[in-house]
């Protein structure tokens, strides 16, 4: 799956809100995907659903509408890695995230300074890590 395909339709031009995931989540047993930009998924997906109320938006279950409605109002949501770690175990999983830390970070780099970022706790964590474990390097 291309998760960077499935997200480009729904990248705002102007970019206003930055929210920072750690991964899509792995495919279910049937193969069915819940990742946040899928269109076809449930408006009712954990992550889909607390974002939408978070910013105040009503899709009215329709989560294809929900995505235009984040594009339009800038907010753009980039995970740390693009392979799936929510099935990964705990060591695996932090080094599929710290692989992925500097794509992520070439990417906020082509962003306006100034615009807001939220982020997951863990991505969070993993961004102390780095810097301190650069900053003590060099």
């Amino acid at each position: 799956m291309d998760y960077h395909e499935m997200r480009r339709p729904f990248e705002p031009t102007t970019v206003k809100l930055v929210l920072l995931a750690e991964s899509p989540p792995a495919p279910n047993k049937r193969g069915e995907s819940k990742y946040f930009y899928n269109p076809t998924g449930s408006a009712r997906e954990s992550l889909f659903e607390a974002t939408m109320k978070a910013l105040g938006i009503d899709c009215g279950g329709d989560k294809e509408k929900g995505l235009h409605e984040l594009r339009r109002r800038g907010v753009l949501l980039l995970d740390m890695s693009y392979i799936p770690v929510n099935k990964l175990p705990k060591n695996d999983r932090n080094k599929a995230l710290e692989r992925g830390y500097d794509q992520l970070i070439e990417k906020l780099s082509k962003l306006p300074a100034g615009i807001p970022v939220a982020m997951s706790m863990s991505v969070f964590l993993i961004g102390c890590k780095r810097t301190v474990s650069m900053s003590s390097t060099g």
